[in-house]
């Protein structure tokens, strides 16, 4: 059986490292940093890494692009072998996966989430080596594009390579990590361009996790920091809806009054949707919620509305009060 991550709070990133400060641009709108990931695994027990593939990009562009065959100290499996293509040889060959984490890392830190399929296996598989090799680890933020994909899509199948079929992306070399990492990264950008409420969905998926929010907090109590927001619903007719982890709604809803327009309802001249990442009762029970799916509509038929989600936000306030 698979390992699956019972709770993906327990997850990566040292306890020591501060996040490298972007340099300082003028920037237009949110931009989102990615780090796409795919690995693979030399055997059934999935507790170790043969291949990691990853893909750092600031939206759709595209900044860095990493392989790596990995030494996983312990023996393969034929299916393994067979699935992957991987040469056992080469891989023990390889640096072992504490030499490999130790380039990951930063990338870790320097993006906003991690996206993958099914990315709680890839993310379990390296919470059981940190654990292997005694590695502080503590939690990430993530985005799943099977999940995204099940909200967005009506598919037979939701498998990676079903799902580029369905969406005509080319494919080739399925279980390659790096194939399957560009694979990842070429079906999150098209399912975010059929629903662009895509990003604020994930936000949904899983709660923010408790290090990030804990960090960012001060973000909306802090003049300086505040300003960063003012700054982006000054002026700007801005809806709220779902449950805040890690903001205040009610103290984020009084600023959009001072500074903007708080809209009660999503219509033709809201400009801006900010969905928390706690979700709802109504989004677990299979639904988006009203506002949600009022500007899932209303940009379908052209409507310039940015919907924001939690997650998208607090990044936003942070990077802002470095380039600051």
């Amino acid at each position: 059986m698979p390992f699956s991550l019972p709770n993906y709070r327990v997850l990566i990133l040292y306890q020591h490292i501060i996040a490298k400060a972007a340099a300082p641009r003028e920037r237009t709108e949110i931009a989102m940093k990615y780090l796409f990931l795919d690995l693979e695994t030399p055997n059934s027990r999935n507790d170790r890494i043969s291949q990691i593939a990853v893909i750092l990009s600031e939206d759709k562009n595209i900044l860095a692009e990493y392989n790596w065959l990995v030494n996983p100290e312990v023996t393969f499996e034929r299916f393994n072998i067979n699935l992957t293509g991987l040469d056992p040889q080469e891989c023990y060959a390889a640096p072992i996966f504490s030499e490999i984490w130790a380039k990951l890392l930063p990338l870790i830190v320097e993006a906003d989430a991690i996206v993958g399929h099914n990315v709680t296996f890839d993310l379990g598989v390296i919470n059981k080596c940190l654990e292997y090799y005694a590695i502080p680890a503590q939690p990430v933020r993530y985005i799943c594009t099977l999940k995204a994909a099940r909200a967005t899509l009506n598919c037979p199948k939701y498998g990676l390579e079903p799902l580029c079929d369905y969406l005509n992306i080319e494919f080739n070399n399925h279980h390659n990590a790096l194939a399957d990492v560009r694979a990842t990264l070429e079906l999150y950008f098209r399912l975010l361009a059929i629903n662009p409420a895509v990003k604020s969905y994930c936000c949904y998926f899983e709660l923010p996790c408790q290090d990030f929010i804990d960090s960012h907090k001060p973000a909306l109590k802090e003049g300086e920091q505040q300003a960063a927001l003012i700054k982006l619903i000054s002026g700007k007719k801005v809806a709220v809806t779902g449950e805040f982890a890690g903001i205040n709604r009610g103290h984020l809803e009084r600023l959009i009054e001072i500074h903007g327009r708080l809209s009660k309802t999503v219509n033709k001249s809201t400009e801006i949707l900010l969905v928390g990442g706690a979700g709802s009762k109504r989004y677990k029970s299979g639904t988006s919620g009203r506002k949600l799916e009022s500007a899932e509509a209303l940009i379908a038929e052209g409507k310039d509305i940015k919907i924001i989600g939690e997650m998208e936000l607090l990044a936003y306030v942070a990077r802002e009060r470095r380039l600051s």
